[in-house]
């Protein structure tokens, strides 16, 4: 049951084995190799794996700020009942109490609050985004190489071969610059910078009856291709929305869930603050 209730997130990358072995059986050879780019897989799962961690400790750390303060509102509301207790209790309680309100402040704004976290986490996040940036432009601004590569065996190779420099270039425009690299993004308001490769000159156009001018192979692969990627990106990243809006689906990956959680924890705080 576990498995049927599990959720495939996007796999245009081909990250995992289960998802390469996937791909070898849905599609042909030559689209495989096109499609698999194990530096570039290596490359983005060390920053996935940086962002995660970030993302995952900041979780903890907000859900522990949240639970002591309620734990600290509850202790101060019912100071009145603990004087049946017996001393020192009552004062030990209060005073706890108060040591609760102050760890969950302090956390609130060194901790959960700290914007080099938060920075650590968006930098991180930014590469991977770029890097999915990255291998899809390759199949739009490449397409030429990338259709001879599914035309030939030594297209393969010479594609495979500059795959490797297009993404040491975009390795020394990135990797130690993401701070800069943020600050473009965030100042680029007409949006122009979008493109991480430079366009190649496609052999494949249309003639004045607007008939295609190359091989029908060609064609054949564009079809192969396009219907590739729709599935393992576009397929997914509507399922991933539909699957976060989803109230009957898993409690803590449900955006919509996890709202319906904070404001009956809201209300909770509220009602025992007056009790």
């Amino acid at each position: 049951m576990a498995g049927a209730l599990k959720q495939r997130f996007n796999d245009d990358l081909l990250l995992e084995e289960e998802d390469q072995k996937r791909a070898k059986e849905r599609f042909s050879s030559p689209l495989f190799a096109v499609l698999y780019f194990e530096e570039l897989c290596t490359f983005f799962k060390k920053y996935e794996k940086r962002a995660k961690e970030a993302k995952q400790r900041r979780g903890y750390v907000g859900a522990f700020a949240i639970l002591a303060g309620m734990l600290a509102l509850g202790g101060a509301a019912a100071a009145p009942v603990y004087h049946h207790l017996g001393a020192p209790w009552p004062a030990i309680l209060v005073v706890f109490s108060v040591f609760l309100g102050i760890t969950s402040v302090v956390i609130g704004l060194f901790g959960v609050g700290s914007t080099k976290h938060k920075q650590f986490w968006l930098l991180n996040r930014l590469m991977t985004e770029r890097l999915r940036q990255f291998h899809l432009q390759t199949l739009v601004r490449r397409i030429p190489s990338v259709l001879e590569a599914m035309e030939s065996n030594e297209g393969r190779t010479r594609y495979i071969h500059a795959r490797k420099e297009w993404l040491a270039s975009f390795k020394a425009r990135y990797k130690n610059h993401l701070q800069s690299r943020l600050r473009g993004v965030l100042d680029d308001i007409a949006e122009d910078d979008v493109w991480l490769h430079d366009a190649e000159l496609s052999h494949v156009r249309f003639d004045e009856a607007d008939a295609w001018s190359a091989p029908v192979s060609i064609g054949a692969h564009l079809t192969e291709l396009f219907r590739a990627y729709a599935e393992l990106r576009f397929d997914h990243q509507i399922q991933y929305a539909d699957f976060k809006l989803d109230r009957s689906g898993v409690f803590f990956a449900s955006a919509v869930r996890q709202n319906d959680l904070l404001r009956g924890l809201t209300l909770g705080c509220i009602l025992i603050v007056l009790a």
